[in-house]
């Protein structure tokens, strides 16, 4: 991979339902500055029947990169702590293994020394536990619906976990956590040249060492946990309205309950002890079972839609760990390190949200930069002015609802002379989103990939699509063209070189 004459090569992989992206600058005496910025993906997510020829897996990509960059990272971002963003680390460990890798940047949740970020992982470990043992009660409740939630919090469970089964019978000895270790090989390379940094919104930009003149402004994650447990746009924020979040309340109740002595659990229940009748009571009841076994759903001999079990509120606040499990997979989301790369001549920016949420963005209008945190005398820098030079947008978490904004987000990128060079890379392998989990996942989410469309002009890569020249009104041929002449089309990539000149 050869660095451009001017500005930055993006490339991103095409190895299923993931991040990967692989930066290349000129450095001054001409040679490449690499820089790879995630390397991970859904299980199994290769799997594409519109374009199987178009995905590859991941060793196929770890040695793509290591040949690439012949074994040298100069620096490596890893954005926050999942599958889709870290996994191929660990999958494909003996490749990083062998690859040099001067610096390693993570956001200050990562860091052992804030005191938030200990207390946020110590939570994080807390709600973990709690849904292992409810994934272990939900294994044997009775009603379907049961089953459908143990689905998806064995899904989310096994992505961050090396034994679920394991942790399941003893869950204060879990085994490890597969994407911390996943992690773990990137920061062992970067330690040989003491160079992790731990990086926090609005502090002065970083420099890429020899690249003369980038700056890098990290705008999130913030340092406010009701900004991280924020994850949803509301009103003109968003595409399309999404479903609102489980209460707090009933979510401390399913804590306390699944991890609890039996006393934790009576304190927790929703009645009184003398209005309620425990399940394994009323099917045995001495008067009464015939009554609760016809009525509530515990015989096996009333008709198929007649079924009373909806009656029963004995296992309802287990099916609250659905929620839970989603929303701890969305706090995790909105600690994405979120960096915006400002070219030196043309002032032209790139941006990267990792998966950062409602919360994340919001955040990033709290804090400017100064002359008092690096920049020239005189010079002011704000999170809207980034926005408003973005030419260059990595879509959030594969183009999902709750991961764009659009007022305060979308609608405030590449404003006027920078209008013209927009252009977006979605990471989404569609066909496998939607067919290959329940309830399907909408990524890309058509009303804002139809928005991005629109702003870039056609200019939209997504991993698992052919790029399709729009219509001659919308982008002038000359332009089509112009665009074309920076664009590389390879079944194990795309690659985009952003001019700054």
């Amino acid at each position: 991979m050869t660095p451009p004459e001017s500005g930055v090569k993006v490339r991103m992989y095409r190895q299923g339902h993931g991040d990967c992206f692989l930066l290349c600058f000129r450095q001054r005496d001409g040679s490449p500055f690499y820089m790879l910025i995630d390397c991970g993906m859904k299980r199994g997510s290769w799997v594409n029947r519109k374009n199987k020829d178009k995905i590859k897996k991941m060793p196929e990509i770890a040695d793509h990169i290591f040949n690439a960059t012949s074994g040298h990272l100069h620096l490596v971002v890893i954005t926050h702590e999942h599958e889709d963003h870290v996994s191929g680390f660990l999958s494909e460990k003996e490749v990083f293994k062998r690859t040099t890798i001067d610096r390693l940047w993570l956001a200050w949740t990562e860091d052992p020394e804030h005191d938030l970020a200990n207390q946020l992982r110590d939570r994080y470990k807390d709600t973990l536990l709690g849904l292992i043992a409810a994934s272990g009660r939900l294994a044997v409740a009775p009603e379907r619906a049961d089953q459908r939630v143990r689905g998806i919090v064995d899904m989310l469970l096994d992505f961050e976990l090396e034994d679920l089964q394991g942790a399941r019978r003893d869950p204060q000895k879990i085994k490890g956590m597969t994407l911390k270790k996943a992690m773990q090989v990137v920061k062992e390379r970067a330690e040989l040249s003491n160079g992790i940094d731990y990086l926090r919104p609005h502090d002065r930009p970083q420099t890429l060492p020899n690249v003369p003149g980038v700056r890098i402004f990290v705008l999130g994650p913030p340092e406010d946990e009701d900004l991280l447990k924020d994850p949803d746009p509301i009103g003109n924020e968003e595409f399309r309205r999404a479903a609102s979040a489980a209460a707090s309340a009933a979510e401390r109740s399913f804590l306390a309950a699944v991890g609890a002595t039996p006393t934790e659990v009576e304190a927790h229940q929703p009645f009184d002890p003398r209005y309620r009748i425990p399940a394994a009571v009323a099917r045995g009841h001495r008067d009464h079972g015939d009554f609760f076994s016809r009525r509530y759903g515990f015989g096996k001999n009333y008709a198929a839609d007649d079924d009373r079990a909806w009656r029963r509120i004995d296992g309802d606040w287990l099916r609250t760990s659905e929620q839970l499990a989603l929303r701890m997979s969305t706090h995790i989301n909105n600690t994405s390190l979120v960096l915006a790369f400002e070219l030196p001549q043309t002032k032209r920016v790139l941006l990267f949200v990792g998966d950062a949420q409602r919360g994340n963005w919001i955040s990033w209008g709290k804090g400017e930069w100064d002359a008092s945190k690096g920049l020239n005398p005189g010079e002011k820098v704000t999170a809207k002015d980034l926005l408003n030079r973005t030419v260059f947008y990595k879509v959030g978490h594969h183009g999902s609802h709750n991961a764009t904004l659009n007022q305060g987000g979308l609608s405030e990128m590449a404003k006027e002379e920078f209008a013209q060079h927009f252009v977006a890379m979605i990471p989404a392998n569609e066909d496998w989103a939607v067919t290959m989990n329940d309830p399907p996942w909408r990524h890309p989410l058509e009303s804002i990939y139809n928005a991005l469309l629109k702003k870039a002009r056609g200019r939209v890569f997504v991993l698992d699509r052919d790029l399709r020249k729009p219509r001659a009104s919308v982008l002038p041929a000359p332009e089509w063209e112009s665009f074309k002449s920076k664009c590389t089309f390879d079944d194990a990539f795309y690659e985009y070189v952003i001019e700054d000149s």
